[in-house]
């Protein structure tokens, strides 16, 4: 590394570390602003019972006009900084440090240079990815789980039977909206130039990883990837707008064009230097119509569970669980061979 790259990398480093603890101090300044307004509230009332009682009252009276609009303002914009600016500064400092600490030069993994190895480049992609996606999704569910913690232990709090039961219900509902993606899809010939979403082959990519890496990837997908984004794009979205069917459009809309906008810009600057058509733009900005109609499905089992949050977390983590344990096992098929023996049954019997 030159000495450019190592300032560069300490100055992405400790902005990084002060966006990602913000949500830890704000949290420390609202404390502290909390006990200093119970200390007024002290010397307003002979007695501290009734001191804390109004101040609750007055807490539970303001949140009744604004219900955690604040609290789901900074959970999105939190969210939107992580997942989209402090990702990639983050990959920029892990590709310098482990090019450094291996001593390898910049030329190792840039595909155009005679220096290039490919070896050390999927070493490095697989590695590296997996590494980050962990940092990033727990660090993102730490920040968002802060600010939504009063509505999101609220809505524990008032979990029941219902919540499971609607849970399974956007489940159905999120395979259902699948389907339907699926025959749009095929009608208008999308499948048959690009099969599957690049954000989906990004995850698929991922899953040839040895034990320690699959359970990783577990925590990832199953449990963090399905709290932090119901917590956003369920429960502070729905907070934010108060009209029912515009919330549920909103919500759903963003949820499938967020999975789908970093490779929709890989490939938009891929067309603007010749590599890619506009076609293959458009192809990716068609697949956030499934992604979409997954959120449709999420946010209809949220209302219907009375907008109790653990509703489409619930529902999510199924979904996300099936299809974890689906493309192991379709993996696994594939190095046996066993996928191509399983076709030619299906075909026999068919």
């Amino acid at each position: 590394m030159t000495d450019t790259e190592i300032i560069q990398s300490i100055l992405y480093t400790i902005i990084t570390l002060g966006i990602l603890f913000s949500p830890l101090i704000i949290y420390l300044i609202e404390k502290k602003k909390r006990a200093s307004l119970i200390d007024r509230y002290l010397k307003v009332f002979n007695e501290p019972s009734e001191a804390y009682a109004a101040y609750e009252r007055d807490q539970m009276n303001l949140y009744v006009e604004e219900p955690h609009k604040k609290r789901s303002i900074l959970a999105i914009v939190y969210y939107a900084l992580v997942f989209y600016i402090i990702s990639e500064v983050a990959s920029f400092v892990a590709i310098q440090i482990y090019l450094g600490v291996n001593g390898f030069s910049q030329e190792i993994i840039n595909p155009d240079s005679p220096m290039f190895n490919q070896d050390v480049y999927n070493h490095m992609a697989s590695i590296l990815n997996l590494v980050l996606q962990v940092v990033i999704y727990g660090i993102g569910t730490i920040g968002v789980v802060i600010f939504m913690w009063k509505p999101f232990i609220e809505d524990l709090k008032k979990t029941n039977k219902k919540v499971f039961a609607y849970g399974a219900m956007g489940l159905g509902l999120a395979y259902g909206g699948n389907v339907i993606a699926t025959i749009i899809l095929e009608v208008l010939g999308v499948t048959e130039i690009k099969g599957t979403a690049s954000n989906q082959e990004a995850i698929n990519s991922m899953f040839d990883q040895p034990l320690w890496g699959l359970a990783l990837l577990f925590i990832v997908i199953v449990i963090l990837a399905p709290i932090i984004e119901e917590l956003v794009f369920r429960k502070a979205i729905f907070t934010l707008i108060k009209n029912k069917n515009l919330a549920l459009t909103v919500s759903s809309l963003v949820f499938g064009a967020l999975h789908c906008v970093s490779t929709a810009i890989i490939v938009l600057q891929a067309c603007f230097q010749g590599e890619a058509t506009y076609l293959d733009f458009i192809i990716e900005l068609i697949y956030i119509l499934p992604y979409s109609l997954m959120g449709l499905g999420l946010g209809l089992c949220y209302i219907k569970g009375n907008r109790n949050i653990g509703t489409s977390i619930f529902a999510h983590m199924l979904n996300n669980g099936i299809s974890f344990f689906a493309s192991i096992l379709l993996l696994k098929l594939e190095e046996t061979g066993l996928l191509d023996e399983l076709e030619m049954i299906i075909i026999n019997l068919l």
